[in-house]
């Protein structure tokens, strides 16, 4: 059986692939076969009923039948590269997307510690009944007036830089 080949962008992006994303990526691909194939099932299953309810043929007969049309549509569907280039794709999509509230809350717990010790670890205090959302919109409005993050994380910067981020900090602590 040869082998088809990604297209050059997917193919690119999955030999950039680290060993976890590969998990990551073997993981989905499991989990869309699933899916997939519940699919399938739920649809022949719909569909047996329907053969039992006309009574055309044996309720046995009709679940052969039903079977067989499953391993075909099985056969049909499930292309190992169709399969892996969707996934691949969908990785794609979901690394430029904005995460949502629990995989921030997820984040916040495993990477709060970074910031402490710096100028911006009193805001990102991790604290497990308060969500980063706040947060983040804290970083985006000193983004916003022009404050570098970076220097913010960092602690570097100019002595009236750091005063305009401390007075920016409060100011929207405050709201």
């Amino acid at each position: 059986m040869s082998r088809e080949i990604l297209h050059p962008e997917i193919a690119k992006y999955h030999s950039k692939l680290s060993k976890t994303r590969r998990i990551e990526l073997r993981d989905r691909i499991k989990k869309k076969v699933g899916e997939i194939s519940e699919k399938i099932q739920k649809g022949i299953e719909e569909e047996k009923e329907s053969m039992d309810g006309k009574n055309v043929f044996h309720p046995n007969a009709n679940a052969q039948r039903a079977h067989s049309q499953m391993l075909v549509r099985l056969q049909r569907t499930m292309q190992p590269n169709q399969i892996q280039e969707l996934v691949l794709r969908e990785m794609i999509r979901d690394d430029g997307r904005d995460l949502t509230d629990a995989e921030i809350e997820n984040l916040e717990v495993r990477f709060g510690k970074m910031f402490q010790g710096t100028a911006f670890g009193n805001i990102l205090e991790v604290k497990k009944e308060e969500s980063l959302s706040p947060r983040v919109s804290l970083i985006q409005e000193l983004e916003k007036r022009g404050v570098s993050v970076e220097d913010v994380l960092s602690g570097e910067g100019e002595e009236e830089g750091q005063e305009e981020i401390e007075k920016t900090i409060s100011q929207l602590k405050d709201r």
